[in-house]
């Protein structure tokens, strides 16, 4: 297939997998041998995993909407620069509805054979996403309130939603639980 052809598979897929939610296409786009590198979701690991994690984010944001900011293509390879917005009107890994409109960006590099996508790498900005529905303080709302507000907040991980209890000596720290591990991001 040529460059050109490869854009115009991510563009259709897109377009008709994501903004329309047709998710059983993800057979017709997607390898049976789909490989998805998500470090933000790595139990997404292949196309069923795919299929699940839209349907889970569309039962939260069922106005998911993608633009294709940018595409490249060098041989087998896509590259998309990407900017979804979205309404979180429904539960989403287990946080309530919140009506709050979210913008987020980010980067997929797509690997292409015979017309489908075998292998994906994403790369975005998930940290705005928690701020932008409220479960992590933006730097601003931490700049006017002590630290001690921050006791039982929410972070979200690979596996949904998880309390991070901060105490007083934890002020001025996030602790965000992935997989196990124990991961701060300092504030």
């Amino acid at each position: 297939m040529s460059t050109e052809e490869n854009k115009a598979i991510v563009r259709r897929m897109t377009e008709e997998f994501y903004n329309q939610g047709n998710v059983d296409l993800a057979d017709h786009f997607f390898a049976d041998t789909y490989v998805h590198h998500d470090p933000a979701s790595p139990q997404m690991r292949n196309r069923d995993g795919l299929k699940e994690g839209l349907r889970a984010f569309l039962a939260g944001c069922p106005d998911l909407h993608i633009t294709s900011d940018q595409l490249l293509a060098e041989g087998d390879m896509v590259t998309k620069r990407w900017t979804y917005h979205a309404t979180q009107s429904g539960d989403l890994a287990g946080l309530p509805p919140t009506g709050k409109r979210i913008t987020m960006s980010g980067l997929e590099l797509f690997r292409l054979e015979g017309g489908t996508i075998v292998e994906c790498w994403l790369a975005y900005d998930n940290l705005s996403l928690m701020q932008q529905l409220g479960i992590i303080p933006t730097p601003s709302r931490l700049a006017s309130k002590p630290c001690s507000h921050l006791s039982g907040t929410q972070a979200v991980s690979s596996g949904g939603l998880v309390s991070s209890q901060l105490s007083q000596q934890d002020a001025g720290r996030f602790v965000v639980r992935r997989g196990g591990n124990d991961q701060g991001a300092a504030t």
